[in-house]
């Protein structure tokens, strides 16, 4: 049982067969005292923990939705199901999602990436950039084709779930696969959590201490106490583009000028010059430039820095200060934990995990000395035989009152009974034992280039 038990941990962790079975081998002096092979290890996988028929696949997806919500009320799924009460679609959404929306919602990445290997559903997740600059989930569907109607029905229902629309939506598609949805949306689970440390790690490192300043720039200054240390570098970058900057010619009109900043580039170590249209208002010290860095990524360009230098500008004007990028914002999503799904492993399982940490924090007091274990080993056969007679005699008053007994299967849900699988109009021969962590690798290591990336593709298309 203890070997199931760690099977079945590191599977849902994404961890890849082999590496289990070198733990379990470890931890028994090698893989000659263990009892089975490596092969024995990725068959109890596939026949044990991936063997459901398609219908109870989609039930335990839609059982997972419902402990979830019962966990969170502020978790969101909805659920397209056709006339003959099959499962087409479905959008889920972490509360945690949910509130972090509300600072990142502004464009958002919907990534159709994913195809199960059972269904041939296209899974999409909701993408956003976080203040650090890095990709944070903001909630997933399931669509049962690309046709426009089923973007259509999952945009609604997300769009239900938020409140507001995004400013943009990027979309991008290819095709890879992940296993069973049941498999899925535990790794979803991991995802999350990992997202949600990360960004934790993050902010434990912007309140240990600044990034030095390149200049002695006042404005630079400002943006090292308001920025994240990820976004800070970004704007440290455009100061130290500004040196490759210089002013070619200026139109003034009034209270607007009109500068020509030319920039030195280097492209394929070859050396050009471009030009860029800088317009100053030397009133208000707003500007407008047509690189357009600003308005695509959050940060503002050498070009506009350099105009400011010239005209002996130490103060940049607050709306160029964004809110979006600061670390002294305590934000609402930091204060909720993703929604975890405490009984994705069966409750024989999780007792004998609580049992084994209980005795390993007893057996760590008392392994000094021959004596000691051998009180330890006396103390485990004696409860071990009691144990024993405990049982046979409830076994004796079960079938004494079997007749009179109800057995309900806690994985049941009312209401999951009669929805079916989608249609499998073109099987995909599956692939789970090779790829179970796909998912959970690239989406939790997948920058898309952060909020630049991000907005320079909308702008693009």
């Amino acid at each position: 049982m203890h070997a199931k038990c760690i099977i079945e941990v590191n599977d849902e962790a994404g961890i890849r067969p082999n590496k289990t079975f070198l733990a379990l081998a470890n931890e028994v002096g090698g893989p000659s005292n263990l009892g089975f092979s490596e092969k024995d290890v990725r068959n109890y996988i596939s026949s044990t923990l991936r063997s459901t028929n398609v219908n109870a696949d989609v039930k335990e997806m839609l059982n997972y939705f419902m402990r979830m919500k019962e966990l969170s009320p502020n978790y969101f799924y909805a659920v397209n199901l056709n006339e003959d009460n099959k499962f087409m679609s479905a959008v889920w959404v972490d509360a945690r999602c949910r509130a972090s929306y509300e600072y990142y919602g502004d464009v958002v990445s919907f990534d159709t990436t994913y195809s199960t290997n059972w269904h041939g559903l296209p899974f999409a997740a909701f993408i956003g950039v976080n203040h650090h600059g890095k990709s944070t989930l903001l909630g997933c569907a399931l669509l049962d084709s690309e046709e426009i109607s089923s973007f259509e029905w999952v945009f609604t229902q997300w769009l239900e779930c938020m409140g507001t629309a995004p400013k943009g939506i990027i979309t991008d598609q290819c095709k890879s696969m992940f296993g069973t949805i049941k498999k899925f949306v535990h790794e979803f689970d991991n995802v999350l959590g990992t997202k949600e440390q990360k960004e934790l790690e993050d902010d434990t490192a912007d309140s240990r201490g600044l990034i030095p300043c390149l200049t002695r720039s006042a404005i630079e200054r400002r943006f090292q106490k308001e920025y994240t240390n990820e976004m800070f570098r970004d704007v440290q970058t455009e100061f130290g583009k500004k040196a490759d900057c210089t002013i070619r010619a200026v139109d003034e009109q009034g209270d607007s000028a009109r500068v020509k900043v030319e920039e030195e580039i280097l492209v394929y170590e070859t050396t050009q010059y471009v030009t860029f249209d800088v317009h100053f208002d030397h009133s208000t010290h707003e500007v407008r430039c047509d690189c357009n860095l600003f308005e695509s990524a959050g940060i503002l360009c050498c070009h506009y820095l350099v105009v400011l230098s010239s005209y002996k500008v130490n103060e940049v004007p607050s709306c160029y200060v964004l809110p979006r990028w600061s670390k002294n914002i305590k934000r609402k999503h930091t204060y909720i934990k993703n929604s975890h799904d405490i009984r994705c492993s069966n409750e024989s399982h999780n007792i004998f995990r609580g049992l084994c940490a209980h005795f390993y924090n007893v057996a760590q007091e008392f392994v000094n000395c021959d004596d000691e274990a051998d009180i330890l080993h006396n103390v485990l056969e004696d409860a071990r035989a009691k144990l024993v007679d405990y049982c046979g005699r409830m076994r004796n008053n079960t079938v004494a009152t079997t007749h009179n007994s109800i057995v309900t299967d806690p994985s049941t849900v009312f209401g999951t009974e009669d929805i079916q699988a989608p249609s499998k109009d073109n099987p995909v021969e599956s692939t789970a034992n090779q790829d179970s962590e796909a998912f959970a690798q690239q989406i939790a290591k997948q920058g898309l280039g952060g909020f630049m990336s991000l907005l320079n593709s909308f702008d693009n298309t």
